[in-house]
């Protein structure tokens, strides 16, 4: 992806066999490159021996249909070329919180794995890291950083990688997620936890 891709058209007769020579040019022929959404146009090229030389570029990953017919009705031929993403850019890619968790209970949080053009990655392979780099009291006391507790990635369609968090303490906390050493979207993000339901013992008089 990001370079040219190519793939050669060679003419045969009904038998299978190669045509060595031919009168046709690639104006004799319509090239159909698309996704559902996306559609292409390739730059055609006459080789020897009866082979046409089709290439484009694309950004977009996913499975792109080619479609090749005769201008003269008498070829029509599709193929099917699967592009898949590129490596990680944690830079690209993007975290969701989710809604706010009481202290002690579960949050949700969810990065969501892209390439550099913002394809959503479709294998699992990443590692991720998250560290409390700040928080906010809700309570009053002090700032120092609670522990914020994180379970263990799980990759699912879409590239999104799912993980659970629990902290006792409400506030707000700034996260930062790497992946090998890089940081996930623009930089630190906020996670709120809001005070659980009231506890008698903890009451003042």
């Amino acid at each position: 992806m990001d370079s040219d891709l190519s793939f050669k058209l060679q003419l045969k007769d009904r038998f299978n066999n190669d045509i060595t020579s031919t009168d046709l040019t690639c104006d004799d022929f319509v090239f159909a490159i698309a996704l559902p959404a996306t559609t292409a146009t390739p730059s055609c090229a006459a080789g020897a021996s009866a082979t046409f030389d089709l290439s484009w570029k694309s950004t977009v990953a996913g499975s792109w249909s080619i479609a090749v017919t005769a201008t003269t009705g008498e070829l029509s031929l599709s193929h099917t070329a699967v592009l898949t993403p590129l490596a990680l850019d944690a830079s690209v890619s993007t975290y969701s919180a989710g809604i706010a968790p009481m202290a002690g209970d579960s949050g949700n949080l969810d990065i969501y794995a892209k390439d550099r053009f913002g394809n959503a990655k479709t294998a699992a392979g990443a590692s991720f890291e998250a560290t409390v780099t700040g928080f906010t009291p809700l309570d009053g006391g002090d700032n120092v950083v609670p522990t914020l507790s994180l379970g263990a990635w799980s990759f699912n369609d879409g590239g999104r990688y799912a993980a659970t968090y629990t902290a006792t303490r409400s506030g707000v906390y700034s996260v930062t997620v790497t992946e090998s050493g890089s940081t996930v979207g623009s930089g630190p993000f906020e996670l709120k936890v809001e005070p659980n339901r009231f506890w008698a013992p903890a009451m003042g008089a």
